[in-house]
């Protein structure tokens, strides 16, 4: 039986109006036991998973790390690969499966951003939620926000 079909029975056992208390509450306390037993299981089951995930992310950040190795390696060696055909006046080497050649691009550089008007600009409005919350502990009304005290399942 799993976690959810217990969940039913226990709720459909308490709420039924069997006149027997005694064993009524028998069968209730054995599903709660049983529950327990389940929720045990399901913290072995979320702590492995938490390691799974820390392992993850620590090779996601030595993967990220050795990727912006390389990315820094090619970047150096383009620039050398420039610097060396603009020294020698080349404008293409071929190399049969894959060609160097410098192309034509064009970039907009702002010299003055106060001075570009509005309609080109874009802001991002990020609300200050710690900010908010200490506001209103300490009295201040602040329209559109409010606090909801929740609870908060942990494992340890």
């Amino acid at each position: 039986m799993n976690l959810y079909e217990m969940q039913g029975d226990f709720l459909r056992l308490y709420n039924s109006d069997i006149d027997d208390d005694e064993l009524k509450q028998d069968t209730l306390d054995a599903i709660r036991d049983a529950s327990s037993d389940k929720l045990i299981g399901y913290g072995h089951v979320i702590r492995n998973l938490e390691a799974d995930r820390d392992a993850l992310k620590a090779e996601e950040k030595q993967l990220s790390e050795k990727r912006k190795t390389i990315e820094n390696k090619i970047s150096r060696m383009m620039s050398a690969v420039d610097e060396a055909m603009y020294t020698f006046g080349m404008n293409e080497v071929d190399a049969g499966n894959f060609k160097f050649k410098y192309r034509k691009s064009s970039k907009v550089v702002i010299d003055d951003e106060e001075s570009v008007p509005p309609q080109y600009a874009e802001y991002k409005v990020s609300l200050k939620r710690a900010d908010i919350k200490d506001a209103i502990k300490s009295g201040i009304e602040v329209p559109g926000a409010r606090i909801v005290d929740n609870q908060t399942l942990g494992l340890r």
